[in-house]
């Protein structure tokens, strides 16, 4: 594994993962359908249901981002770029929906940025590496790896749904 992916589980307190599991796991969240994952995949399985929490240039975007505060806070963040919920179905099999990155290298030369996905579930999906390290779901792991390095969600088959939040930052 590249020493750059940093992975920490049970990466906040218990009490606090309790109360943000069940809000991103309930029938409240509006879900937003994302045709495509990675513009230049050609996976059956490249969509997504996104829920936006917050966007750099509109603020804070969804009422669960106080749900989150826990672990904004462990993060140490000093500013955020995006953070955003995501759902991705159970398939027949594991897919690589695609390699991405989430920032847009171009805009952020002399800022260094970083991306973190923090699993809410566990099931037999994860994150892939173009290295082909993969990271399992597993619920309140969190996953911490450079804003440039490329990396798929994979979809999972033992549960209905795979749910993460994204966060991409800098420190």
């Amino acid at each position: 594994m590249d020493s750059r992916i940093k992975v920490y589980d049970n990466y906040i307190d218990p009490r606090d993962f309790a109360k943000i599991k069940p809000v991103f796991l309930g029938e409240d969240i509006p879900w937003k359908y994302c045709p495509l994952v990675v513009s230049e995949s050609d996976s059956l399985y490249n969509f997504q249901f996104v829920h936006r929490i917050y966007y750099y240039t509109q603020g804070i975007m969804s009422e669960t981002f106080e749900t989150l505060m826990p672990l904004i806070k462990q993060l140490r963040i000093l500013a955020i770029h995006r953070i955003k919920a995501n759902l991705i179905p159970k398939t027949n099999e594991n897919s690589v929906t695609g390699f991405h990155t989430d920032i847009d290298k171009s805009r952020y030369l002399q800022n260094e940025a970083t991306t973190a996905v923090y699993y809410i579930n566990t099931n037999d999906g994860g994150t892939r590496f173009e290295d082909g390290t993969h990271i399992d779901s597993v619920e309140n792991r969190i996953c911490i790896f450079p804003y440039d390095m490329k990396h798929s969600s994979v979809t999972c088959t033992d549960t209905n749904i795979r749910v993460v939040i994204n966060i991409n930052f800098f420190r």
